[in-house]
């Protein structure tokens, strides 16, 4: 469960705007898993043929 930051909503999350655009991947083949033990949830395509690829997420949030 993710509890509530200060000045966060009450449940938690935080809209961040778009993720990862433009990666090609349709919503059923991506999940998110923290995949270096950072505590982070990391961005993952997954293939057809099982393959994934992934985008690490270091915190930081670009503008534009």
């Amino acid at each position: 469960m993710n509890p509530p930051q200060p000045g966060s909503s009450e449940d938690g999350w935080d809209w961040l705007g778009v993720v990862a655009s433009g990666v090609g991947a349709p919503r059923d083949e991506v999940r998110f898993a923290d995949l270096n033990g950072d505590g982070r949830d990391d961005h993952l395509a997954i293939n057809d043929d099982g393959a994934a690829t992934a985008w690490t997420n270091n915190g930081q949030v670009r503008e534009g």
